[in-house]
């Protein structure tokens, strides 16, 4: 199973939709639209340069305001093997998270996240990732100080702790009793930030989040007539 993340720490961001572009055998692409929820125990805490750390638990709804943040989930896609060409195996789009938080008097900042591999294979446990190497399209920022910083070399902790069912023929493809509940641990601290060009940001927040997330059968939403832009 895939054991990587992207963690983007930033002021700004923009996370990519999902879409089979050439990729497809057919104008058609049968898919499954996925989604993923937060827990209200889920907390982020944050320091502005050597100010003091500040606190938000649980989310509201986007926009946040004051102390508060909120959690929002740009849906991921599993295509079957038989719509993607040399497939051996159901092809992962993980669809990313984004916490947005106003910051108080801090300013508004966000992480946004690529969940890690294919969460139909988790069993419980715990395990870390590793931020690996930034895509260099996807941040924006200078040689000495970036709005958007990548977090490569992070180590995030992904503690699971229920795991029920597993993969299910398309469309439905994770069984009727899936259940996954893990919680992911990140600390910005540890890392330098950087920029496009690999240079080290400065910048002025460090934060850490302990988001607890689930994810069930309900979850995985089949688009057998997905249309895809095939020539």
């Amino acid at each position: 199973m895939s054991r990587s993340a992207v963690l983007v720490f930033g002021f700004a961001a923009g996370p990519a939709g999902f879409g089979c572009g050439n990729q497809c055998r057919t104008p058609s692409c049968p898919t499954a639209h996925v989604d993923l929820h937060a827990l209200a125990d889920s907390t982020v805490t944050w320091m502005l340069q050597d100010g003091s750390p500040e606190t938000s638990t649980g989310f509201v709804p986007d926009p946040p305001s004051g102390n508060d943040c909120s959690f929002t989930f740009l849906k991921g896609a599993v295509a079957p093997a038989a719509s993607v060409p040399n497939a051996d195996a159901d092809v992962i789009f993980p669809g990313s998270a984004t916490v947005s938080c106003a910051g108080g008097g801090s300013g508004g900042f966000e992480f946004v996240v690529t969940p890690p591999g294919d969460m139909r294979e988790w069993s419980t446990g715990t395990f870390t990732l590793v931020v690996p190497d930034a895509d260099t399209k996807e941040v924006v920022g200078t040689a000495s100080g970036c709005q958007v910083g990548y977090l490569i070399g992070l180590t995030m902790t992904v503690t699971v702790e229920e795991a029920v069912g597993g993969t299910a023929p398309y469309p439905k493809l994770v069984t009727d009793d899936f259940l996954r509940t893990f919680r992911l641990d990140f600390d910005t601290s540890t890392v330098m930030p950087k920029d496009y060009l690999g240079h080290a940001c400065d910048f002025p927040l460090t934060g850490k989040g302990s988001l607890h997330l689930t994810q069930t059968a309900a979850d995985y939403v089949g688009d057998p007539g997905y249309h895809c832009p095939c020539s």
